[in-house]
C-alpha cells in the first residue's frame, strides 16, 4: 500500500515559491512580475511633450532673469554691495550691472560713477578700477537686515566689532563714522546710518561723510561732493 506524500518540491527536485501555494490556493497561476526596465520601456512620451517642458522651462528662465535685472538691490558683503565688487573697470561696471551711468572725472585722475537705477556710486582709481562702492539706499544691508536709514543701535548690537573713527577739526572731533572690516558706516543723523561705503584701504571721514546719506524721513539728502 502506498502513501501519496505531499510535498513542495518541482518536478526537478526544486522547492516551489510561497507564491505557487497562494496561486494554488486562489485558483489562479502566478504571473512573472514585470521589470522595473519593462515598465518604462511601456511608457510613450508624445514628441509634444518634450516640446512643451522646453517652453516652460525656457519661461522659467527667462523670468528669473527678468527678476534679476529689475531688482539691482542686495546684500553687502566684505567683497561686494549688491552685485559690484571692488577692483573692476568702469566697462566691467556698466555690464555688471546693465545700466550707463553718468561719470564725474576729477583733476587727481579718478572717477565716479553714478548709477541712478542700482542707486550706487562707483569710484574708480587712478589705475581705472574700482576702489570705494557707496550706497545711501536702504534697500542694501548687511547681515541682520541693516542698511542706510536702519538704527545705528541696530548695527551695534548686531555687529560687535563697531569702530568709530573721527575727523579731527580746529575745535576738536568732527563727524564720526563706523568701519567694519572694510565698509564704513556714516550717520545721517546722532542715532540712524546714512550710507555704506565698501573701500580698498582707508578712506579719510571728509570723503565719506561728503556724499549722498539717506534720510530717515524717507529721502536721501545731497551733501555735496
Amino acid at each position: 500500500m502506498s502513501a501519496e506524500v505531499t510535498h513542495g518540491l518541482s518536478p526537478i527536485g526544486q522547492p516551489r515559491s510561497l507564491g505557487y501555494f497562494y496561486s494554488r490556493t486562489a485558483g489562479f497561476e502566478p504571473r512573472d512580475r514585470p521589470s522595473a526596465g519593462a515598465g518604462r520601456r511601456g511608457v510613450r512620451h508624445h514628441p509634444g511633450m518634450r516640446l512643451s517642458g522646453c517652453i516652460v522651462l525656457v519661461a522659467l528662465v527667462g523670468v528669473c532673469a527678468a527678476t534679476a535685472a529689475a531688482e539691482p538691490h542686495g546684500r553687502v558683503t566684505q567683497a561686494s554691495i549688491g552685485a559690484a565688487p571692488l577692483g573692476l573697470r568702469g566697462a566691467d561696471y556698466t555690464r555688471l550691472l546693465s545700466e550707463k551711468p553718468f561719470v564725474t572725472r576729477y583733476a587727481n585722475g579718478t572717477k565716479r560713477l553714478a548709477f541712478a537705477n542700482a542707486e550706487l556710486s562707483v569710484y574708480l582709481g587712478t589705475s581705472g578700477r574700482g576702489v570705494r562702492i557707496v550706497t545711501a539706499a536702504r534697500e542694501y544691508t548687511v547681515t541682520g537686515g541693516v542698511g542706510p536709514c536702519s538704527a545705528l543701535s541696530k548695527l551695534a548690537r548686531t555687529h560687535r566689532k563697531l569702530f568709530p573713527h573721527a575727523m579731527k577739526t580746529p575745535l576738536g572731533n568732527g563727524p564720526v563714522v563706523y568701519r567694519v572690516g572694510k565698509l564704513w558706516f556714516t550717520l545721517a543723523d546722532p542715532s540712524h546710518i546714512g550710507s555704506i561705503t565698501l573701500a580698498a584701504g582707508t578712506p579719510s571721514v571728509q570723503t565719506l561723510v561728503g556724499g549722498a546719506q539717506c534720510s530717515p524721513a524717507g529721502e536721501e539728502e545731497e551733501a555735496g561732493e
